[in-house]
């Protein structure tokens, strides 16, 4: 048996050293080269010298910049070309009237004119108007001295932020995004306007046999005929009336200069407006107004046309606009549409609005009216694909990223092969070890043969 053994153990050990050195790749232990993540960290830095040194030559030249140009001739403070707001539509209780008709008497997009029932009886009418959007900064400003508008100044932003975003790991390619803050404002006006006077003739059939929805003036019977109707001016209120606004952000002529020498428009958008001033008037009680909009309240827009989901805060806007315009430069980078460049839509919501009077014998009339101003921030963003010119670039020879560990496990020729594979392994290994060593102490045989005799 002597005899076979030391062929035995040579054979073993050159397979088991055959499937180590074969397997080498496989069995050691890979780990990342920190001279290659210190290559890597240099190259980066080398690069966004080169890539900001390029983007600083550039701004000197105003070549990554926004241009406002007007469409007019003009072009100043006094005539800035900017967003629109629309009046949409009237929603009164659970009808949305955007045409005209016999209750909507008049809407054109910046004024309207509602109402529901009889010309002299009943409800009041009621007048909205909607006015242009100007810059914030205004000549007749407070703070217009302080920041440099004037009539003969042509329109500027409040605010620039710059960007530059890294689009891959080493930098050699970003987007670079100018935004600009723009202040603007716009004014919503809204006034009951009863009928004092009555020019129409009714007849006393026409008042037995016209009726409306009761639910209109907040009585529980289904409808309430003319001839129980009292004239405009005395007491009638509005419950459940609203205006729609649309707003309009891509109005404005602000366009910048592309790679290739193209001018294109500039993306727009508005995360929220803000209320500057909830003013009510002829009414001395103004808590007795309910109402979704009060002074030094933000107002969060979003595209959702459904009255109901409007005034929500869908994209998780900040009432700071600071942390909005950070919010808004990082969706540039997903190339995500989010919120630029689409219609806004929100609402105006009124409940117990109307006519009332005071003293002894109800002489005093009085009718209610709301002044809105709100203040409307519009960012506006421009994006430059910058590539860094090969010819500025270091010469790119990193060292391996990964390198080879040899461990113990390394010593396990099939111990990729899961469980039974080390179990093998190890068997194997006992087995050279014990051949080794009875080769080394011959007497360890006759030993064992002895022991299992026993």
């Amino acid at each position: 048996m002597k005899k076979y053994l030391l062929p035995s153990f040579v054979t073993l050990i050159l397979v088991y050293t055959s499937i180590i050195i074969y397997k080498q790749d496989k069995l050691s232990e890979s780990i990342e080269n920190p001279e290659y993540q210190e290559y890597i960290t240099e190259y980066r830095n080398t690069v966004d010298e080169k890539v900001q040194q390029i983007i600083d030559e550039n701004d000197e030249l105003n070549e990554y910049d926004l241009t406002y140009k007007s469409n007019s001739t003009a072009g100043t403070v006094g005539n800035f070309e900017g967003p629109q707001v629309h009046l949409k539509a009237i929603k009164f209780h659970n009808e949305v009237l955007d045409k005209e008709d016999e209750r909507l008497k008049h809407i054109d997009g910046v004024s309207a004119h509602f109402d529901p029932d009889h010309p002299c009886y009943g409800l009041p009418d009621v007048k909205i108007s909607v006015q242009d959007v100007r810059l914030y900064n205004q000549e007749n400003s407070t703070i217009a001295k302080f920041l440099n508008f004037g009539s003969k100044n042509e329109p500027k932003p409040y605010k620039v932020y710059r960007k530059r975003i890294k689009t891959d790991s080493l930098g050699l390619t970003s987007k670079y995004l100018v935004m600009q803050l723009w202040l603007t404002e716009f004014q919503v006006n809204i006034d009951i306007n009863p009928d004092n006077e009555c020019f129409v003739n009714i007849t006393d059939e026409e008042k037995e046999n016209t009726s409306y929805p009761g639910f209109w003036y907040g009585s529980t019977l289904p409808t309430v005929k003319l001839k129980d109707l009292k004239r405009e001016y005395k007491d009638n209120r509005y419950g459940n009336l609203s205006f729609i606004l649309e707003v309009i952000p891509d109005n404005s002529p602000i366009y910048f200069q592309s790679k290739n020498s193209t001018t294109t428009k500039a993306d727009f958008a508005i995360a929220a407006i803000y209320c500057n001033e909830a003013k009510i008037g002829n009414e001395p009680d103004i808590q007795r107004i309910s109402t979704n909009i009060h002074s030094g309240q933000p107002v969060f827009l979003n595209n959702k046309p459904d009255y109901d989901e409007m005034n929500k805060n869908f994209y998780g806007f900040s009432d700071n606009v600071e942390t909005n315009a950070a919010k808004l430069l990082d969706s540039q980078l997903s190339n995500d549409d989010f919120i630029w460049n689409k219609p806004y839509y929100l609402k105006l919501y009124f409940n117990n609005l109307g006519t009332w009077r005071t003293g002894l014998f109800n002489q005093n009339e009085y009718h209610d009216q709301v002044n809105y101003k709100f203040l409307m921030p519009v960012f506006v963003v421009g994006s430059w694909d910058i590539i860094a010119p090969q010819e500025i670039l270091p010469t790119w020879d990193p060292p391996e990223p990964y390198i080879r560990k040899f461990s113990l496990k390394s010593l396990l020729p099939f111990g990729e092969m899961g469980f039974i594979g080390k179990f093998i392994s190890v068997i194997l290994i006992i087995g050279i070890l014990f051949i080794g060593i009875t080769l080394i102490f011959p007497v360890l045989i006759p030993a064992l043969i002895k022991i299992i005799k026993r």
